[in-house]
């Protein structure tokens, strides 16, 4: 078993790296000599230079200071702009049964599906070992009312899963997604029910590109996981802060939330020049088949008090040799961008941190 003193720093262990052998292959590279040069320092305007003040502060001098920056930031901190109401339920699951899997389970992966085995109960986010290549297994059940069945679509939404997660509802693959920071969510509408539903997260890891071990110092492997330099840690004394090994796990937020067929995706506001913006917006439809849809577009002063515009109406359409075209919306994701002025525009500066906030409904 591996003493405490073993673990090594990954960094310190390649700042203290040394070559042993063939040095005298080595070609030592002697800096090239070059003439000293001064600046001119005569008939400089004495105002362009640059000082720093320096200044000592008191214990009791200091947590003033902090407190006059806090209240100088905190009306910038403000929501001045209308409330909307929100279309989508929404619930969050944060408790699951967790375990290793074993061949066992692959063999047998219906008894996996029914929760049979010894579990641990673990709550989201759950990040950890094993390293390398391992399965784990996340299961929950969670309750849908007929108020929430009754919604046009049902998403299973994941914020973040270490490395490949596969999804299944109701003992039914809902979907699959490899990565680490990436959000994914699936629609799980045909194989909801009311009462009580039954959720599945398998989660695999693997070794990455260049290699790492499963214990900590063995014999290292290479596999498909592509990984940073370092990852997001987990709580193990000797290995878990220890560079920080890539492990697996739920590591952010998962929920179930109801929609409409058609919802706003994502939305994004570019600048263009002066008091000009392009709103992105990305809407989703669950629908086959072409729809027509109109925007209600609205844009506030969010820590300061002004109505830019509201309830702007736009239908989508595109001009192409001088004729215009309406746009129809079908199944999947259907990108818009949406020009907008807004006039004599608040900039945001780090000592005057101005915020706008677009609101937009699709009817």
């Amino acid at each position: 078993m591996a003493k405490r003193s073993d673990y090594v720093d990954e960094y310190a262990g390649i700042g203290t790296f040394e070559i042993k052998s063939d040095r005298e292959k080595l070609v030592k590279q002697n800096p090239v000599q070059l003439p000293e040069i001064y600046l001119e320092t005569e008939g400089i305007d004495e105002s362009a230079i640059f000082e720093t003040d320096k200044v000592e502060l008191g214990k009791d001098e200091l947590e003033k200071a902090i407190f006059a920056e806090k209240e100088y930031y905190m009306p910038f901190l403000q929501d001045l702009a209308p409330k909307m109401g929100s279309c989508r339920t929404y619930k969050k699951l944060e408790e699951f049964d967790w375990k290793v899997g074993i061949d066992e389970d692959v063999r047998e992966f219906g008894k996996v599906l029914d929760g049979e085995g010894d579990w641990e109960r673990v709550k989201i986010p759950h990040f950890g070992e094993p390293v390398g290549l391992a399965t784990t297994y996340y299961r929950t059940e969670f309750e849908l009312t007929k108020e929430e069945i009754e919604k046009e679509s049902l998403w299973i939404c994941f914020k973040g899963v270490d490395y490949q997660a596969t999804v299944y509802v109701n003992g039914v693959l809902v979907g699959s997604h490899t990565g680490f920071f990436a959000p994914f969510e699936f629609d799980f509408s045909l194989q909801a029910k009311e009462g009580v539903n039954t959720l599945l997260v398998v989660v695999e890891n693997d070794f990455v590109h260049k290699g790492n071990s499963s214990d900590y110092r063995g014999e290292s492997f290479t596999g498909d996981k592509i990984y940073a330099a370092t990852g997001v840690g987990y709580d193990e004394p000797l290995r878990g802060w220890h560079h920080c090994p890539p492990a697996m796990g739920i590591w952010q937020d998962v929920c179930i939330e109801g929609r409409s067929n058609i919802f706003i995706h994502d939305i994004f506001v570019r600048p263009t020049g002066v008091d000009k913006v392009e709103v992105w917006v990305e809407l989703y439809s669950t629908l086959v088949g072409f729809r027509e849809i109109t925007l209600d577009i609205s844009i506030y002063g969010q820590n300061f008090k002004e109505t830019v515009f509201e309830h702007m109406k736009y239908n989508p359409f595109t001009v192409t040799e001088g004729y215009t075209h309406m746009l129809k919306i079908e199944r999947g994701l259907n990108y818009l961008k949406i020009p907008v002025e807004i006039p004599e525009s608040r900039l945001w500066e780090t000592t005057e941190p101005w915020l706008y906030q677009a609101q937009i409904r699709v009817f």
